[in-house]
């Protein structure tokens, strides 16, 4: 019964805000004794006993305690599984969203300055970076120690939590759960008094990233391509990778449709790792070229989502499984193969017979290396830094 106390507490001293009505769930009343230690403890909330639990399978809960925040269209706003050291102050935070009295930038610097405050406040107003973020081994990395004895091991640990021993962060097990695995924070620094437009240090960035990635831990780690792995590249982003003008449009639409010249409309872009299997020398060769890492200067200058940059700078732009498309099953950031030699779609699925562009024509090149961009660019001298000699 503490437990439940402790987060009923926490609960309704957060949820005691104008405007906001708090109601409880149960499956049962406990013979009258769930009331009673609700007026007991001077919290004033309705409960619904649910008996047959049509609620809980309204809203597919399965365990307690789950909390919910809906907004007035009857929209689920957040949504937290069981409790947490500082349920409160999220709750406070997302309620002031939802309710939209306060700019999320003021919210978000009012928190104590320097301190740690952990993912769901930052998904509060990021979610969408949240979401990216979700599908990276980051998320998981307890998990790798949960499974065995290592979650003891000091040296192990710092490297799959966040903040380690810091204020706000990762202490022990049983008081920060919530600050396990390599969260937003490990990358843009402790979320307390964060300031209003705050933007990533990729330099910076690259000296946390190998603090862990070293030695035998290097996970085949190039800091160059992992950057833009776990990036919030704004793709598949259609909605901000076409928002620019109809002139900038139109020359976007004139290259791509040079590019394609000799292939097909509609053939499908693959990706780097396709063209690695077969082509292991060429994709050495690529990878330690500029092309590889083209995407890490828009990140510097926070233009990842700027489509007037990203064409030149990523793989099959507006095109089918490239850049920007959400069918895409592989990342398409940098200069990759294909946009030298074309989409490879066919390529993969027939490697003799398929469509491949083996000669480059210099016009490919000075799409994207002008006058403005590459001012000391010579097709001819360039050339055979990026050349495989298995093409003629």
């Amino acid at each position: 019964m503490t437990v439940v106390r402790d987060w009923t507490l926490r609960i309704a001293n957060a949820m005691f805000v104008s405007g906001v009505r708090a109601v409880g769930v149960s499956s049962r009343d406990l013979g009258g004794r769930l009331r009673g230690f609700l007026r007991q403890v001077g919290i004033d909330v309705p409960v619904i006993i649910d008996p047959d639990r049509a609620i809980f399978a309204r809203f597919a809960s399965t365990r307690t305690p789950d909390t919910f925040i809906i907004d007035a269209d009857g929209l689920v706003r957040y949504r937290e599984h069981g409790d947490r050291p500082d349920r409160a102050e999220l709750t406070k935070l997302q309620l002031a969203i939802a309710l939209g009295r306060d700019k999320p930038e003021a919210l978000a610097a009012a928190l104590p300055k320097g301190r740690y405050v952990g993912d769901a406040f930052c998904a509060a107003c990021h979610e969408r970076e949240h979401d990216d973020w979700l599908l990276t081994p980051h998320s998981i990395a307890w998990d790798s120690l949960a499974k065995g004895d290592k979650w003891k091991d000091p040296e192990c640990v710092r490297c799959h939590v966040t903040g380690y021993k810091q204020p706000g962060g990762y202490d022990d097990p049983e008081t920060s759960l919530h600050m396990t695995n390599v969260q937003c924070e490990i990358c843009h620094g402790p979320g307390g008094g964060h300031p209003e437009g705050k933007t990533l240090d990729v330099d910076a960035m690259a000296s946390v990233c190998t603090r862990c990635h070293t030695g035998k831990f290097v996970l085949n780690f190039k800091i160059e391509e992992a950057i833009p792995l776990v990036a919030h590249q704004d793709h598949p982003d259609m909605d901000r990778l076409f928002r620019y003008s109809g002139e900038q449009r139109q020359r976007i639409d004139e290259i791509n449709k040079r590019r394609l010249e000799k292939f097909r409309s509609g053939v499908a872009y693959v990706g780097v790792e396709a063209c690695r299997d077969c082509h292991r020398k060429e994709y050495d060769q690529w990878a330690m070229s500029p092309h590889a890492a083209a995407f890490t200067p828009l990140l510097k200058q926070s233009r990842g989502g700027d489509s007037t940059c990203t064409p030149c700078h990523t793989t099959g732009a507006g095109q089918k499984h490239g850049f920007g498309d959400t069918t895409a099953q592989v990342d398409m950031a940098n200069v990759q193969c294909e946009v030298c030699h074309g989409p490879g779609g066919e390529h993969a699925a027939a490697p003799a017979a398929g469509n491949i562009r083996r000669a480059v024509p210099a016009e490919v090149c000075l799409e994207c290396h002008t006058p403005d961009h590459s001012d000391h660019f010579v097709y001819n001298e360039r050339l055979p830094k990026v050349k495989h000699d298995y093409f003629d």
